[in-house]
Formats: C-alpha cells, structure tokens, sequence
C-alpha cells in the first residue's frame, strides 16, 4: 500500500491495473484490485485538489461496481467494498463487513490490522488496540510501521504516553503523522517539543490551518477525535479552525415572495 502514496509509483500501479482490466475484462480480482487501490489513493489528496480526488473515488466505485456484477462474494470483491464504505462514509456497511472478515477469515492478520487503523480513526480505540494485541501477541507481527494507527487509537482513549511511545517509532513525514505527533506532545504539554514538529508541519503544507478540519473530515475521521487533535495543536502552539467551511450559497435560486 506505501507505494500508493508515492506520487510517481501510483501512476505506474494504475496504469497496470487498467492494461490489466482492458485485456481481461472478466478478472474480478483486477477489477477488485484497482477499486482498492483508487480509494486508498484518495486520502492522500489535499483539499486543494478536491475535484482529483472525486474523480479517483468515482473511478474506484465503477471498478467494484464491476467486481461486484462479476464475483459478488469474492473475497477481493469484498475487501473492495469494506474500503470503499469508509470513504463513502457508509459506517454502518463498514461495521458490517469488518466483522464478517474479522469472524470469518481470523487468520487474515494483516486485514484484521488495517481495520483497526480504521477503527482508531472512526474513535473506537479499544476495540482497534485488541486487534494490534492479538496481532503482536497472537501472531508476532512487528508492528512498528503500523505505530501511528497505534498511536491513533491509543489518543483516542486518552492514554497519550503509550501514544507518544508509539510515535517514537514512526519514521514517516506524512501530514497526518506530523499532526499526530504534535497533538500528542500538546497533550503532553511538551510545547517545546512540539515546535520543530509543527515547523515541518507548516513548511510542507502552509494551508493546514484552515484545510485540517475538511481534510481529516473528508476521509472518515470520527468529529470527536478531530477536536481532540485540534486541542493538542492548540496546546502545542498551533491553532487551527475546527469549523466547518461556509458554503457558498449566492448562486442557488433564492425563494420568492413571503412565507
């Protein structure tokens, strides 16, 4: 999935997967395939480039579209649309289908890990933290490229020492682990700390203070969760709006005459 991410990877993966589904239209796998990796792409796109994302998202939706038409209880297929609901923000779906990977296929480790990142960021730590256990414990996975979904759901119950143990593992400069990093340093009150973090933070994406709250809104973070993070920023030194954006209204047709 890190090669999604990669602005120069991403390109290469889809256009293989498109040559894939031209030559061999019937592959639900291919078609499941680049579902999958399209909605994955999607979070990584700023605010700024809105109208991308959407076309992405659309692209990965006709794709499990097809996936469905063409195995409908596939494993892949499946997989597709338990991503596809987060982003589409169908919570009820994605509850329902993360437990029917999670009772039948409980071997599948690395899907179990995935959902719980996403449950960290839906606000349900405790559940996600007892997957990371069992995933650790149970089957002695290494978890440390996965410390800041850790560190997410550890946030999420407010135990911001072991989130803070967790981030010192984190190597990555991604957006969302800068925030992270610094919110759980606010939290801490380790403002001093926090200060080159925020730096970084705000050399790489000078809009964060007015984008944060559609930008983590957008790819299915919980409201709670959100404001938490924007009080550590605070707290760290870093005040960002937590409203939502204004909706320009002045061109839709205004009502006519009285009540």
């Amino acid at each position: 999935m890190g090669a999604i991410a990669n602005d120069i990877a991403y390109p290469k993966i889809r256009d293989c997967l498109e040559r894939i589904v031209a030559t061999s239209p019937n592959d639900a796998s291919a078609w499941a395939a680049m579902s999958i990796a399209g909605t994955y792409r999607s979070t990584f796109y700023s605010v700024g480039d809105s109208e991308e994302r959407a076309i992405v998202v659309k692209h990965a939706e006709r794709a499990a579209e097809r996936a469905v038409e063409l195995a409908p209880t596939a494993y892949l297929t499946r997989v597709a649309l338990l991503h596809l609901s987060l982003r589409q923000r169908r919570f009820a779906e994605f509850d329902r289908l993360q437990r029917e990977f999670r009772k039948n296929y409980p071997g599948d480790v690395f899907l179990h890990i995935h959902i719980a990142t996403r449950l960290a960021r839906l606000g349900r730590g405790q559940e996600a933290l007892e997957i990371f256990d069992r995933a650790e414990n149970d089957f002695g996975i290494n978890l440390k490229n996965w410390a800041p979904g850790i560190a997410v759901a550890y946030f999420v119950e407010g135990q911001y020492e072991q989130a803070h143990g967790q981030m010192l593992r984190a190597t990555s400069n991604l957006r969302f682990v800068l925030v992270l990093r610094a919110a759980i340093l606010g939290k801490l009150n380790m403002a001093d700390e926090a200060a080159p973090v925020i730096d970084k933070l705000v050399a790489t994406n000078p809009d964060i203070k007015e984008t944060f709250y559609p930008w983590l809104t957008g790819i299915s973070w919980a409201e709670p969760l959100i404001l938490e993070i924007a009080d550590g920023l605070a707290r760290a030194g870093l005040v960002v709006n937590v409203e939502p954006p204004a909706i320009d209204r002045s061109a839709e047709p205004q009502p006519k005459g009285g009540l």
